[in-house]
């Protein structure tokens, strides 16, 4: 049975992936990797704490299907910087946890 978060590129599995604090330095690095193998992974969802900048940043290079800021004096900054897109825009670090209780996606959980 085909785990229902998988996508298909070529014949190969497509795993999409939520990176959980995508603005830290662990969350970079797993962004760098994502961005390395385009043929395995596609980036799912992207939260940071409070730096909208390059959170908006990682969003139009990467495309995610949501983007969450915890920081929700920070929600309108992003929600305007991201109007062009079709990408859902979140506030609150408790939606990040509802977002990802479905099952579409793999969970890399990076500490924010």
């Amino acid at each position: 049975m085909i785990p229902q978060n998988t996508l298909y590129f070529n014949n190969i599995m497509k795993k999409q992936i939520a990176i959980l604090g995508s603005t830290g330095s662990i969350g970079t690095q797993a962004l760098q990797v994502i961005e390395e193998h385009p043929d395995l992974y596609e980036v799912y969802a992207l939260t940071a704490n409070n730096r909208v900048d390059l959170l908006v940043e990682q969003a139009r290079k990467f495309m995610p299907e949501a983007v969450v800021i915890a920081n929700e004096e920070k929600y309108l900054q992003l929600k305007e910087a991201l109007s062009d897109l079709p990408v859902k825009v979140y506030a609150e670090r408790m939606r990040s946890l509802k977002l990802w209780n479905h099952n579409l996606l793999t969970l890399y959980w990076l500490l924010w």
